[in-house]
């Protein structure tokens, strides 16, 4: 799937803060920070919580709501056990 990422080019990272802070509004030009909030779901993507529950079918069915608490614990937890969907 090909990315939507605006390219930029290479700073070298021995130049002086003008160049940098350049480089940074050249590219706020491409990608404006009002824009950093707008996200799209890829076509065709699967549902999150479907990938979870045909993970759980191949689990022991006792154990899938612990996972699910553990999950819930913090943002990290919850990655950690949705590996999948990632």
């Amino acid at each position: 799937m090909p990315s939507k990422r605006p390219e930029f080019p290479s700073v070298d990272t021995n130049a002086s803060a003008d160049v940098h802070a350049a480089s940074g509004k050249a590219a706020r030009e491409s990608a404006p920070r009002s824009s950093h909030g707008e996200w799209e779901a890829a076509t065709g993507r699967r549902d999150p919580v479907d990938l979870l529950e045909d993970q759980a079918k191949s689990r022991v069915p006792e154990l899938a709501p612990i996972r699910y608490g553990r999950m819930l614990a913090s943002p990290f937890a919850f990655f950690r056990g949705a590996a999948a969907v990632m």
